[in-house]
């Protein structure tokens, strides 16, 4: 039987939630997958027919760590998915930037590159923001991402200093439409289609992810913002596997907030059906 990694982190050695079926049901499929930790120094990433990146939730965290990671998969040709190359462009938010000359309306969004100084109350009031969200340019799941409002702006200038000596950093407008509506997800497996789900921040806050307090529920999306998203597909330096489409409706308009081709969670229960769909794509690469 055909053997597949199902990568993961320390923190969740046996994956995440529901996705903890996946061996079950790579099993039926005909395809042998097994969590394995993505930092263990043991592990002969050869062995597998693929490598297949799922819940590598502490990277942004040990950013070092994970480059080298990346690059002994390559050394030892390991089949990955998604593709090495892809991830790598994936990993600094900076992406947004190539995306937005390519003509893809994003959130709009300051980026700075590691080392520079940034006035925080100055942008914010030339801007004409009310409120702002930083965040480093390398993060995930709402790591070290703060919402600003003017009044703190001096006093969250500390914290957006020690971000840019280790790393570039976005500051964005707060927007709120992520509270009166929400985030859109859009999820793509082998290019196509699969399904989506509108994520909402518990009350008072503005982080969607479930360990803050938010939810989530399954949408159709406006064929309008189905289109940008099959754009933006369209426009990421290779073929995806498996891709998540982030962002907001504005004005009618969908912007981009991320996109996700590197370790998102892929909310199988917003779907029926969404598992298998995710499922049957892998096992077709490796049967």
């Amino acid at each position: 039987m055909t053997r597949l990694a199902l990568v993961t982190c320390e923190r969740l050695p046996a994956l995440y939630g529901d996705e903890q079926e996946l061996p079950a049901r790579f099993a039926a499929a005909g395809v042998a997958a097994e969590p394995v930790v993505w930092s263990d120094p043991t592990v002969d990433w050869s062995r597998y027919a693929l490598v297949l990146i799922r819940s590598t939730w502490d990277y942004f965290e040990r950013i070092g760590e994970f480059g080298a990671w990346l690059d002994r998969l390559e050394r030892d040709g390991a089949r990955v998915q998604n593709p090495v190359p892809l991830v790598r462009w994936n990993l600094d938010k900076r992406y947004l930037r190539e995306l937005e000359t390519r003509g893809v309306r994003i959130v709009p969004t300051r980026f700075f590159d590691a080392g520079a100084s940034v006035d925080l109350p100055s942008l914010m009031r030339d801007a004409g923001w009310a409120e702002a969200i930083v965040k480093p340019a390398v993060s995930g799941g709402a790591w070290r991402t703060h919402r600003v409002r003017a009044s703190e702006a001096t006093a969250a200038q500390r914290e957006l200093d020690d971000i840019l000596r280790g790393s570039g950093a976005l500051v964005q407008p707060f927007l709120d439409e992520i509270a009166e509506v929400g985030e859109h997800s859009l999820f793509f497996f082998a290019g196509r289609f699969s399904h989506a789900v509108m994520k909402t921040p518990a009350r008072g806050d503005f982080r969607v992810q479930a360990q803050y307090g938010g939810t989530h529920r399954a949408i159709a999306p406006a064929p309008d913002t189905l289109r940008a998203a099959e754009r933006i597909l369209e426009l990421l330096p290779t073929p995806t596997l498996y891709a998540r489409i982030d962002g907001v409706e504005r004005a009618g308009r969908f912007e981009l907030m991320e996109v996700e081709v590197i370790e998102p969670y892929l909310f199988f229960p917003g779907s029926d059906g969404a598992v298998d769909r995710y499922v049957s794509a892998v096992a077709a690469l490796v049967r």
